[in-house]
Parts: C-alpha cells; structure tokens; sequence
C-alpha cells in the first residue's frame, strides 16, 4: 500500500511539473524570437 501511494504521488509530482517546464520552454523561446 505505502509503495502504491508512492508510486502514485511521484506519478501527480511528474505530470504537475512537466506542463510547467514546457511552458518556461515555450515562453523562453518566444523571448529569444522576439
């Protein structure tokens, strides 16, 4: 159980984190075009 509720929580931590790493990647790149 506690490996399951791990394994779930790093899973929410990755897909929170990666739409935030994607859009400083968009926004910074919109910079550099500019």
């Amino acid at each position: 159980m506690d490996m399951f509720l791990l394994a779930s929580l790093l899973w929410i931590w990755l897909v929170l984190l990666h739409p935030c790493k994607f859009n400083y990647r968009i926004s910074l790149q919109n910079l550099v075009h500019r």
